[in-house]
């Protein structure tokens, strides 16, 4: 699959504003802590837009040119996006994109997807995934969108994320353990 557009911020996301984040690519920038546009086509290093330097490195996964795999109608400037294999290589937080920064309770994770095959349980983005405080975005064996707290909770949704299609992808968790998604 493909990854691209990856933002973090530290706050739970209103409906409206995950509305507006995915219909036109940003709300305010004040919660912004990290945003991974994936457009470097080669190397390893993942600069964040935010202005937060919370910049990544890839350790797994490919760059594959987006417009000669499955073209974006809705960005025209995009140039890459980061390739994963759900077994080996996906965007993590810890080893597949490295950031310094920790998500707390209240956040809100938005990432654009192209799954190629949802066949076993798929991380799209994971940080410290077999340790404390670790979590995962991505999907359920079956297909449906889910988000895992490690040591907390499964989370799944009943929306079934389509095979080779972008979609904007998002998930909220409050303080109270509260989870949200939105597709």
């Amino acid at each position: 699959g493909l990854i691209d557009d990856v933002k973090y911020y530290s706050s739970a996301m209103t409906e409206q504003q995950m509305l507006e984040l995915h219909l036109n690519g940003a709300v305010s920038r004040t919660t912004l802590v990290g945003e991974w546009k994936m457009d470097e086509v080669t190397g390893t290093n993942v600069p964040d837009t935010s202005g937060n330097s919370n910049n990544g490195t890839v350790t797994s996964g490919t760059w594959s040119p987006i417009r000669t795999v499955f073209p974006k109608t809705n960005n025209k400037n995009d140039l890459a996006s980061l390739s994963f294999d759900s077994t080996t290589s996906y965007g993590e937080v810890t080893t597949g994109i490295a950031t310094t920064y920790n998500l707390q309770n209240n956040f809100t994770i938005s990432a654009e997807v192209n799954a190629r095959s949802l066949a076993a349980v798929t991380r799209f983005i994971a940080k410290n995934f077999f340790g404390a405080g670790g979590y995962a975005f991505g999907s359920s064996a079956s297909g449906f969108l889910q988000f895992t707290s490690l040591g907390v909770l499964d989370y799944t949704s009943t929306y079934k994320i389509p095979l080779n299609k972008f979609v904007k992808l998002g998930v909220k968790m409050d303080s109270s353990n509260g989870c949200t998604f939105y597709a």
